[in-house]
């Protein structure tokens, strides 16, 4: 607190700094100097992520990557040229808590440049943000990516394990969010009860005739007549369908070019051996 307000004091003393920076020099006068009105809840407030800088930049080689002034990712020109860039957040060396927050920390400074992308629609490039184990990084911040990205071209792929995964403690508020602007989705199967009954409604429905057939035991066979012919919707896939998905098999749901929704059942596999050779 000490620093920001000598920093603070430096940055007035450059009249045209200290016009450019008034307002952020006024929000830290009022909650940061030692005679300010709000310095006590301040302190309060930056506690919690003053610890969990703490704890992450502990580890030497974090450190390195998130303190480094040279070679860091530039994520306006990675979106620019449509680069690929992998980051590995380490959990079993980081652990739990140090692991969301250097992965939080990349996800939000992609989010920065993604918000500011020259252009538009048309001349923009593509890009694909795939994030593996995504509830572990559910915050407000990060639910921009479903209700922001697609405008400023960047598609959002995220993997959970079950759907309680988006809602448990403090994320339940973000879990609609997430999963209506989620056009297309795929389901795996061994899930729990809860789960099956809630793919089942979101893989929708379909019409179809349905009949009776009326048996003759006098005859010991059917009657050639259909009865009571009807033309009524009925669920694409039960519960019990999406529960019983073999391995390698998945359900899906996706838009196609017309803008409606497919399902249906599709096959997949491991990666070929020979794409893991040098």
């Amino acid at each position: 607190f000490e620093l920001i307000e000598k920093m603070c004091k430096i940055l007035e003393m450059d009249p045209e700094l200290s016009v450019k920076y008034e307002n952020q020099i006024g929000y830290f006068k009022k909650n940061f100097y030692h005679d300010s009105p709000n310095i006590a809840e301040m302190q309060k407030i930056v506690s919690i992520p003053m610890a969990q800088l703490d704890t992450l930049l502990r580890y030497p080689g974090v450190k390195n990557i998130l303190c480094n002034r040279n070679n860091n990712l530039n994520f306006d020109k990675i979106l620019e040229n449509g680069d690929i860039c992998l980051v590995c957040t380490r959990r079993g060396d980081l652990g739990e808590t140090a692991h969301k927050a250097f992965g939080l920390f990349f996800l939000l400074l992609m989010q920065f440049s993604v918000l500011r992308r020259p252009g538009n629609e048309k001349t923009r490039v593509p890009h694909f943000l795939y994030i593996d184990e995504f509830p572990d990084f559910i915050t407000h911040a990060t639910t921009n990516m479903f209700t922001l990205y697609r405008k400023y071209k960047v598609g959002s792929i995220i993997s959970a394990q079950y759907l309680r995964q988006l809602s448990e403690q403090y994320k339940s508020k973000y879990r609609e969010t997430i999963l209506a602007n989620c056009a297309n989705k795929f389901i795996f199967g061994n899930n729990t009860p809860e789960d099956n009954a809630w793919w089942e409604l979101e893989l929708g429905t379909k019409r179809e005739w349905t009949f009776k057939y009326n048996y003759d035991t006098e005859k010991i066979q059917y009657d050639s007549k259909y009865g009571d012919s009807q033309f009524k919707w009925k669920q694409n896939y039960s519960a019990g369908k999406v529960q019983s998905l073999k391995a390698k098999q998945c359900m899906y749901k996706v838009k196609n070019i017309a803008g409606k929704s497919s399902v249906g059942i599709m096959k997949v596999d491991l990666l070929d051996s020979k794409y893991h050779e040098p």
